[in-house]
C-alpha cells in the first residue's frame, strides 16, 4: 500500500543480508550467469540480531473480569425457501468485557459437523476463543447453528439457513444493545459498536460467513473483518465482501482434503478490492482441533503418516493469538506487532508455528508484463495442465480457471531471471511483493529448500540487493508422483504445493533510486540446481 507514517514491529522469521551489487540485465527475461557491469554504486549493510524485530507473543489478557455466560435468548419457527419449517433457538455462548463499552462485536459461526444429533452444541467448541476475546476487549459471541445444518430440514441449503439464524443473533444483540432484552449478560445495553464488527467462521461457516457479510453490510452493519478457518468452497459466488479478509488454511485437512481456503483467496484477490486479502497455511494444522469438541484426528483419513500433527492446544493457542492479532488490526485499527501491514517480511513462523502466508492489499500492482515471459498454465484439467506434477491446491476449477505462472530454472549457480518493470516509479508503495512456490517435483532442488537474492536497478545503474537465505513459500513439499489418472496416466505430486507470497520491505533497498526502478532480478546465488514457479511479481 502506499506509504503510510508510521514504524510497525515486524516478525523476522528469516534473515537477510543485504547489499548493493550489479548484474548484467541486458538480456531481458532471459537466464545466464550474474555479471558486474553498469555497476555506479556500491553500498553494503547488514541487518544484525539486536535489530531483527522479535515473533508476536501470544496476547495477553486486558481485562480478566469478564463475564462468559451461556445464553438461550429466543425460540421460534423459520420457513425454509423449500417450504419446511425449522424449529430454532437464539442461544451460544457470549463473552463480554468488564467495564463500560462501546466494544466491537465479533460473531463466530461453527461448521456443519453432526447433522443428526441436535443437542451437539459445537459452538461450545469455541468458547476458549469468546474468553480471549473478550478479556481482549470484543463482545464476542459463538452461536448455536446446529438446527441450521440438520438434514431433516433440507439438503445441500444450509447456507441460507444459517445466514437467516446469523441475521436472527445480529437482531437479538441489537435488542439487548437497546435496552429492549435481557438474557445475555448482567447487562448489554449501550455495550456494542455495531459499527465495528467482524465475522469468525469454521469449516463450512467459513464459507458462508463470506455471504452473511453481504447480508449484513446490506442491512447497515459495519462488517470491518472476516476470519475463514479451514473453508469450503462450493463454487456459486458470483460476488465476494470487500472487507478485511483473513484465511487460516491447516496443511493436514483431512476435511476439507482440497485445501479451498486457497481458491476462495485467489478468487477475491483477483477482482478489485480496497481492503487486504491475506492467508495463512498453517503448517501440520488439521481441520478438526480449532474446536475442542472435535476430538477426533481428521488426519487419520490421510494417507500417509501424519504423526508430526499439531495438538489441539497448540491449534487452539495459534488461533487464539492470529485472531487477537487480526481483530486488533481490522477493527482497533493498530497493526503494530502483526504481520497484517504491508511492509513487514513475510514470516515463516507466528507465535512459534511454522506457516506459509500470503497478504495482498488493496493497492497492490503488478509491475511486470507476464506476456513478455515464457509462461506454463497449472490447472486441475490435464489437457490444461502445463506444470507436470506440480499441483497448487483446486487450481483450474475450469479451462478458463488457470494459473500461468512463470519457471525459473538453473543448473549453474548465479543463474538469473530478469524482469523489466512496466511501472518505473515506485517510491509510494512500501514492498515488492512475489507470489511463488518450488517445484518440488524437479530433482534440481535436490529436496532442499530453495532462496535467491533479490536486486533492484535504477535507470542510472545503480543496484540494490536483499539476500533471501530462507523464504517459507520456497520450502521444499515432501511428496512422491502418483497416478491421478489410471486411463491417461496423469500423474501429480502426492501432496499440494500452494502459491504463498515473499514480502520484502523497500525500505531495505538502499542506494537505489526507487523513483527510476528499471529491472528486477532474481539471482540463484545460493543453490547450484534449482526450480520454482512464478505468479506474479507487484508492489504495494
Amino acid at each position: 500500500m502506499k506509504k503510510r507514517h508510521y514504524v510497525a514491529v515486524i516478525i523476522l522469521a528469516f534473515m537477510f543480508v543485504f547489499t548493493a551489487c550489479g548484474n548484467n540485465t541486458d538480456n531481458g527475461s532471459n537466464t545466464g550467469d550474474t555479471g558486474n557491469e553498469g555497476q555506479n554504486q556500491n553500498t553494503e549493510s547488514q541487518v544484525t540480531d539486536e535489530q531483527a524485530p522479535q515473533a508476536t507473543e501470544t496476547p495477553v489478557a486486558q481485562n480478566s473480569k469478564v463475564q462468559v455466560i451461556n445464553f438461550d435468548v429466543a425460540s421460534s419457527t423459520y420457513m425454509t425457501k423449500a417450504n419446511i419449517a425449522m424449529p430454532y433457538s437464539i442461544d451460544g455462548v457470549i463473552g463480554v468485557p468488564a467495564g463500560d463499552g462501546k466494544y466491537p462485536l465479533v460473531l463466530i459461526a461453527h461448521g456443519l459437523h453432526n447433522t443428526e444429533n441436535m443437542e451437539a452444541r459445537y459452538d461450545q467448541g469455541f468458547s476458549y476463543l469468546v474468553q480471549a476475546l473478550a478479556e481482549n476487549g470484543y463482545v464476542a459471541v459463538a452461536m448455536d447453528l446446529s438446527y441450521a445444518y440438520a438434514q431433516d430440514y433440507g439438503t445441500g441449503d444450509e447456507n441460507e439457513r444459517v445466514r437467516f439464524l446469523i441475521e436472527q443473533h445480529m437482531e437479538k444483540l441489537k435488542e439487548a444493545n437497546s435496552g429492549a432484552l435481557s438474557g445475555y449478560a448482567d447487562n448489554l445495553q449501550g455495550m456494542i459498536d455495531f459499527d465495528n464488527v467482524a465475522l469468525i467462521g469454521h469449516s463450512r461457516a467459513g464459507e458462508i460467513i463470506l455471504d452473511a457479510a453481504m447480508d449484513q453490510i446490506a442491512n447497515g452493519v459495519d462488517i470491518e473483518g472476516i476470519l475463514s478457518i479451514a473453508p469450503t468452497f462450493d463454487d456459486v459466488h458470483t460476488t465476494y465482501p470487500d472487507v478485511d479478509t483473513a484465511f487460516i488454511v491447516p496443511e493436514y485437512d483431512g476435511d476439507v482434503t482440497t485445501m479451498d481456503g486457497f481458491i476462495l483467496y485467489d478468487k477475491m484477490k483477483n477482482r478489485p478490492h480496497d481492503n487486504f486479502i491475506s492467508l495463512v497455511l498453517l503448517e501440520r494444522g488439521n481441520h478438526n482441533f480449532f474446536n475442542t469438541l472435535l476430538e477426533t484426528n481428521d488426519t487419520d483419513s490421510l494417507d500417509g503418516n501424519y504423526d508430526d500433527g499439531l495438538s489441539g492446544s497448540d491449534q487452539q493457542t495459534f488461533l487464539t493469538s492470529f485472531a487477537c492479532d487480526f481483530l486488533n488490526a481490522v477493527l482497533l485499527d493498530n497493526a503494530d506487532d502483526t504481520w497484517f501491514e504491508e511492509d513487514v517480511i513475510s514470516p515463516d513462523q507466528l507465535y512459534g508455528y511454522d506457516v506459509k502466508t500470503s497478504y495482498e492489499s488493496g493497492d497492490a500492482i503488478s509491475i511486470i508484463d507476464k506476456t513478455k515471459y515464457t509462461t506454463v498454465t497449472e490447472a486441475a484439467a490435464p489437457e490444461y495442465d502445463k506444470t507436470a506434477g506440480f499441483t497448487v491446491p483446486l487450481a483450474g476449477l475450469t479451462e478458463e480457471d488457470v494459473i500461468e505462472l512463470i519457471p525459473f530454472t538453473w543448473e549453474t549457480m548465479g543463474s538469473s531471471l530478469v524482469f523489466n518493470t512496466t511501472i518505473s516509479d515506485i517510491s509510494d508503495y512500501d514492498s515488492i511483493y512475489f507470489e511463488l512456490a518450488q517445484d518440488s517435483t524437479s530433482d534440481l532442488n535436490n529436496q532442499e529448500d530453495q532462496a535467491f537474492t533479490i536486486t533492484l536497478q535504477d535507470k542510472n545503474g545503480d543496484t540494490a540487493s536483499v539476500d533471501i537465505t530462507k523464504a517459507s513459500a520456497l520450502r521444499y513439499v515432501d511428496g512422491e508422483m502418483t497416478t491421478a489418472d489410471e486411463n491417461t496416466g496423469y500423474s501429480v505430486w502426492s501432496n499440494f504445493t500452494p502459491i504463498t507470497g515473499l514480502n520484502v520491505p523497500l525500505s531495505m533497498f538502499n542506494g537505489v533510486d526507487l523513483k527510476n526502478i528499471q529491472t528486477v532480478t532474481l539471482t540463484a546465488n545460493q543453490n547450484e540446481t534449482g526450480s520454482i514457479y512464478i505468479e506474479s511479481v507487484k508492489v504495494q
